[in-house]
């Protein structure tokens, strides 16, 4: 802890070597990690928890978890990377890592637990939920965050932006429905087209042949006879064989 406090990190790091037990709590309950998040040591808070055996729901004798404390000193980047603990936590007052952060009016830490769908009303025991105390505080732009949050997630709004979303998908999906449509009727069209040119290619294939008269098969004749696939090989079989001039061409 105190290694924790004074930012000592290779002290930390050199401890942790030697088994240094993280839940150890001090005199006011305090653990390692609660002291690292509430200094703010991003590096420090790292290593501790990466410890295998760490509590980081342990909290100090007021009931305040590292989260709490993170919160409470707007260490945001603390506070993303314990967001994988219940963050609705009560300390002994009822009171949560974001009515600690709306109290001091700490806009951006506020706005990481928003986002992380902390509930704004959450009522502590006798300092009222997140919402009231920025109104008592007089926070008005956090109140606005609130505010939006808690019509964000209420029944009417959330119905209705599904409602929205299907409308949207439906649309979308009428949209492909015909593109693909599209695509199908180009594509019949442009095999009538291929199906044509081919009887063409058949029919100047014969004429050719009945034009030679002595059996031989024209080199033209014999090219067009080849599938698609085989006509690069069929060209250079022609470049290499008695009718070079006309597989160069």
């Amino acid at each position: 802890m105190q290694a924790c406090w004074y930012r000592e990190k290779e002290m930390v790091e050199f401890l942790l070597t030697k088994s240094a037990d993280v839940n150890v709590a001090g005199r006011c309950g305090e653990t390692a990690l609660i002291v690292s998040a509430s200094i703010g040591s991003e590096e420090i808070t790292d290593l501790l928890l990466n410890v295998k055996d760490i509590n980081v729901m342990k909290g100090d004798n007021l009931g305040r978890t590292a989260i709490h404390y993170a919160a409470m000193n707007n260490h945001v980047t603390i506070v993303e990377r314990l967001l994988y603990v219940p963050v609705d936590i009560n300390d002994n007052d009822g009171c949560t890592p974001l009515w600690y952060a709306v109290f001091d009016g700490h806009v951006y830490c506020v706005d990481v637990l928003l986002k992380h769908g902390v509930s704004p009303q959450h009522e502590s025991k006798s300092e009222g939920s997140p919402l009231k105390v920025a109104k008592r505080c007089g926070h008005s732009d956090v109140v606005e965050m609130m505010e939006e949050a808690i019509r964000l997630t209420s029944h009417p709004y959330v119905e209705g932006r599904m409602f929205v979303t299907r409308h949207q998908d439906q649309q979308t999906i009428a949209e492909l429905q015909s593109e693909v449509e599209k695509k199908t009727e180009e594509l019949g069209q442009s095999s009538l087209v291929h199906e044509s040119e081919v009887t063409r290619l058949r029919n100047e294939m014969q004429q050719k042949e009945k034009e030679t008269g002595d059996g031989q098969v024209a080199p033209e004749a014999w090219l067009l006879s080849q599938s698609p696939g085989d006509v690069m090989g069929a060209v250079v079989d022609l470049a290499c064989d008695q009718w070079s001039d006309v597989g160069l061409n």
